[in-house]
């Protein structure tokens, strides 16, 4: 979602009035069933279709049961990368992983090396180009 969003029953929404993570609990806005409620869901309701659950970028690289040949990520990799794909940030994917956030940013670190890429988004591209996602 391009912002942080609650939706109840298709009939409220709750946003936050700061686009500021250190920010964003100290206030919102609360709006009730009207045009807007509904443009926010069909908003919702629109980048849900685009979406694939986490566990289906795993299930493209798989054919048979047996990774593919270009499949070369080992399998921890695997939960990063599909973590780094859902746009989660260094403080979630930490915790999913069960590591501390000093541990993640070594795995990307060495991640990032394997792919020769200087951002998360270069490699993103890389790991496309391998059919790693």
């Amino acid at each position: 979602m391009p912002v942080k969003l609650v939706i109840a029953d298709r009939r409220r929404a709750l946003l936050p009035l700061s686009t500021r993570a250190d920010r964003m609990m100290d206030s919102a806005v609360l709006v009730r069933h009207s045009a807007l409620t509904d443009a926010l869901v069909a908003l919702f309701e629109q980048l849900w279709e685009r979406g694939a659950p986490l566990g289906a970028m795993d299930a493209a690289r798989i054919g048979d049961g047996a990774p593919s040949a270009s499949a070369g990520a080992p399998a921890p990799d695997d939960a990063l990368l599909a973590m780094l794909a859902a746009g989660l940030k260094d403080e979630a994917i930490a915790r999913q992983l069960r590591i501390s956030e000093r541990s993640l940013r070594r795995r990307m670190s060495v991640l990032l090396g394997r792919l020769a890429a200087t951002s998360r988004f270069q490699a993103g591209v890389q790991a496309v180009r391998r059919g790693w996602l």
